[in-house]
Order: structure tokens, then sequence, then C-alpha cells
């Protein structure tokens, strides 16, 4: 039995997604192409999730998911959306 690629993998979960889902790897994969297309000038970035602290009132909201990466000298930030919740 041959064996599955990462992209053959990859598409069989992306298949188990909700429509929503789905927009939001688009959105991160967008930004990606994004980085990507000018490799000598935006060097690489990654995906970071975070957390973001409301100290009035000692809670936290989020996760929310931002696309960093370097472009000519400066670190730059992309907003890709609300993580949604596993149980939703």
């Amino acid at each position: 039995m041959p064996r599955k690629s990462p992209l053959d993998v990859l598409a069989i979960q992306l298949d188990k997604l909700t429509e929503a889902e789905l927009l939001e790897v688009r959105a991160i994969v967008d930004a990606l192409l994004e980085v990507k297309a000018f490799p000598e000038k935006s060097g690489s970035g990654h995906i970071e999730v975070k957390m973001i602290p409301d100290k009035k009132r000692g809670k936290f909201y989020g996760p929310y998911r931002y696309l960093r990466y370097w472009q000519d000298g400066k670190l730059r930030t992309r907003y890709l959306g609300k993580v949604e919740s596993e149980s939703a």
C-alpha cells in the first residue's frame, strides 16, 4: 500500500472541517502566500496564537491568530481571526 503524502493527509483533514473552519484555513494560507511571494523582501513568517489581557477586569480574550513576518526591516503583523473553539 503506497504511503500517503503530507498533502494527501492534509486533504483528508480539510475534508472534515466545517465551512467556517475552511474559510479560516483559507485566510491563513492567503497570508502565508503573501509572505512567501517576495522572499527577498519579507524573509520568513510564522503564525502566532495569543490571548489578549484585560488588566482592568483580570480577564483574557481570544485566542487570536496573527501572521508575523519581516518586510523592509520591520516586523509586520496581519490579523487572521479568532481561533474557533473545539466545542463550537
